[in-house]
């Protein structure tokens, strides 16, 4: 039905703790996760004003706070959660630096002396760069690389000769003497895919890598009273057409009911309409389904 900010924000930092007790790649699965699809979705740019509930339900939209008329509690840690996205991109453990999310940024490592910049358009685009602006002593030491849980496929280059490693307990691991200059390409490719609800297997949310999507059911000023749109087709991820897929864009073809859909991240459509679940069918079970409906 939704999701509260607060709680959101809370389970980041639960998250950073268990992580620095025990660190494991598939937390910062779940950190990404909330961090682009409910913290980035929960703040309008344009004002700063916040949503306290940021609601899932199909034709719902989110209601922001005002600068003077409203001040609920995910307005404070809204305020908290837009000035820390670059709080948990780098970590360090020994001799390994690590990189746990993919936001520009520059990682000053006072222990090693050394200095790495991310570059990268993620999560729009499949590509990380990474370049050794400073290395200290020039001692070897590791880079360890995130390869998120719902990445098949990941490849990783330095200075564009391809490494011949595998993913080992989620991360890329790379050591070496590095030298100033020196440039590691990771490379996540992106799909959209599907996933279903964990009770309920017909019951459909839309991912394009890391990005939940969400279909555009109008603005938020003009009302919405119909039925919750559902797919309709034996193979529901073939009935999609990428409009710009780089940007998580795509477009229903004759498997939308009651009519076809366009999607975008959820994140983005913060005065639109939406809908995230989507109930799945074959042509039979439509069929049952409208009979079902017309009775109640």
């Amino acid at each position: 039905q939704t999701c509260e900010s607060c709680n959101s924000y809370y389970m980041l930092k639960l998250t950073r703790m268990l992580y620095g007790w025990q660190p494991e790649a598939r937390l910062f699965d779940y950190y990404e996760r909330a961090h682009f699809n409910h913290i980035l979705a929960q703040q309008d740019p344009a004002t700063g004003m916040s949503a306290s509930l940021v609601p899932l339900m199909s034709g719902t939209h989110r209601s922001f706070s005002t600068p003077h008329d409203s001040f609920w509690c995910c307005v404070g840690s809204g305020m908290e959660s837009h000035s820390k996205h670059g709080e948990s991109v780098w970590w360090e453990s020994g001799d390994s630096l690590i990189a746990n999310l993919y936001v520009p940024s520059v990682a000053r490592w006072a222990a090693r002396g050394a200095r790495v910049r991310m570059e990268t358009a993620y999560p729009y685009g499949d590509r990380v760069e990474l370049l050794l602006e400073a290395v200290g002593d020039a001692a070897p030491f590791e880079i360890a690389l995130r390869v998120p849980g719902w990445c098949e496929g990941a490849g990783v280059a330095v200075n564009g000769e391809v490494q011949a490693i595998r993913p080992d307990r989620g991360y890329f691991h790379l050591r070496r003497a590095w030298r100033v200059g020196d440039r590691i390409s990771l490379d996540l490719p992106m799909t959209l895919r599907a996933e279903p609800t964990i009770d309920d297997s017909d019951t459909l949310r839309w991912l394009h890598g890391p990005l939940v999507l969400a279909a555009d059911l109008g603005a938020v000023d003009q009302p919405w009273d119909g039925p919750a749109p559902a797919l309709v087709a034996a193979d529901p991820a073939a009935g999609f057409t990428a409009i710009d897929a780089a940007r998580g864009r795509f477009r229903t073809a004759g498997i939308g009911r009651p009519g076809d859909l366009d999607f975008a991240p959820f994140l983005e459509q913060r005065h639109r309409r939406t809908a995230v679940y989507f109930r799945s069918f074959d042509e039979a079970g439509w069929a049952a389904e409208q009979v079902a409906r017309a009775a109640a």
